[in-house]
Order: C-alpha cells, then structure tokens, then sequence
C-alpha cells in the first residue's frame, strides 16, 4: 500500500511539473512578445537604439519570429539615423544575402561597402576588417558608386520590398 501511495505521489509531482513549465513557458514567451511590442512603438518613434534593438530581435530570434526582411528595414532605420553598429549590420546583410534558403535580400557589395565605409566613419573597428576584405570583391566602379552614396547619408536608399 505504502508503494502505491508513493508511486501515486511522484505521478502527482511529476504531472505538475510539466504542467508548471508549460506555464513558465507561456508566460516567457508573452514577455518576449510583449517586450518586442514595446521596443518597435520606441523604434516607430525614430530612436536609433531602440530601431537597432528591433533589427536584432528579428534577425536573431527564435522561429517563427525570425524575419530578415523586417531586420534589414529596422537596422537601415537605425543607419540612417547614425547607429553605427546598425550600419555594420546591414553592411553584413548584404554581403551575406542569398546565403540561407528563402533568403530574399539580394546580395549587393556595393551597399554592403557602403554602409560598412558609414561604420568606419563612425569609429567601428569591425567594419575596417570588412572594408578590407569585401574590396578584394569589388569593382572600382561600384566602389566609386558607394563612395557618391556616402556623400549622400541619411538618404540612401536600403531595404527590400516584400514579394
């Protein structure tokens, strides 16, 4: 009798706990969606670290809220409005464009050296190393092309219309 008592009562305790962490679960994953919520309206208002925190909780989360479209337009919002770790992004977005499948920014080196010059600007040490190696892959045309859209910042045009 005794055994039935404790095996009811480890069934008990173990039912519960799975029921409790599908409850963490859920309440975790509410917080999540909430807080990226809270971070675009902050983004929508044109604040540049809040526009670079949103390109990061949609180029870096988990699936399904992984979107490189909505990543790449909060990360050139955040470029555009001097965010300079946001320029390296989307200088590494277009360099690495078409490399996962169903990527659908195309890959263009010419935007890609132009924002990582913007980075540099403004003292980014990461964009040195790619400035450096993403020449060894481009024309000097399309360098000369990317320097006439540095002279032309914040508007320069960066993103990709949906399909």
């Amino acid at each position: 009798m005794k055994i039935l008592f404790f095996l009811s009562l480890f069934f008990v305790t173990f039912i519960l706990s799975a029921c409790l962490e599908d409850v963490y679960r859920g309440s975790s994953l509410a917080k999540s969606m909430a807080f990226r919520q809270w971070t675009v309206e902050h983004a929508k208002d044109g604040d540049a670290a809040y526009q670079y925190k949103a390109g990061q909780l949609y180029c870096c989360g988990e699936r399904p809220d992984y979107d490189n479209v909505e990543a790449l337009h909060w990360f050139c919002e955040a470029a555009r409005n001097g965010q300079r770790d946001a320029m390296l992004e989307v200088g590494r977005m277009y360099e690495e464009a078409n490399t996962f499948v169903g990527d659908v920014i195309p890959r263009d080196l010419m935007l890609a050296h132009t924002f990582y010059t913007l980075a540099q600007k403004h003292e980014n040490k990461e964009a040195e190393e790619k400035l450096t190696h993403i020449k060894k892959f481009i024309s000097e045309e399309d360098i000369k092309k990317s320097e006439l859209l540095v002279s032309m910042r914040p508007n320069i045009h960066c993103g990709v219309r949906r399909r």
